[in-house]
Formats: C-alpha cells, sequence, structure tokens
C-alpha cells in the first residue's frame, strides 16, 4: 500500500499496532512525501493500523485490514 499526502517520514502508531496474530505491519519511508505500508496476513480476521505523519499537529488515518 503506498502512502502519500501529510508530511513524511510516517510511523505506525504504536499504540495501535495491527493485531500480530491476524497480520504483521511495517512502513518503509521511501523519500519525504511517499512510504510503502507492508502487510502480512497470518490468520484469518479483522484488524486495523493507524498510520501517522510528521506535521504538527500529526495526521493520523486507520486501515482496516482483512485476512481471509
Amino acid at each position: 500500500i503506498t502512502i502519500s499526502g501529510g508530511v513524511g517520514p510516517y510511523a505506525i502508531a504504536t499504540e495501535n499496532q495491527s493485531d500480530p496474530s491476524i497480520a504483521t505491519t511495517q512502513i518503509t519511508n521511501n523519500n519525504q512525501n511517499t512510504a510503502t505500508l507492508e502487510v502480512r496476513g497470518i490468520g484469518t480476521g479483522q484488524t486495523s493500523v493507524k498510520v501517522t505523519d510528521s506535521s504538527t499537529p500529526p495526521k493520523t488515518t486507520s486501515i482496516q485490514i482483512t485476512v481471509n
């Protein structure tokens, strides 16, 4: 998943990491204004992850993850 908009670098909100029994997530910051969110399905279910940017105050978005 490509992340853009806001102000990089981007991070996963530590208090809102995905449920590791369902999926793991990792952000790779490509440059100042884009990043890649990698999601790996582990088990069946739904979870979510919140991604924040580096603006002041930070902007946050929630991404829903469903693994079938």
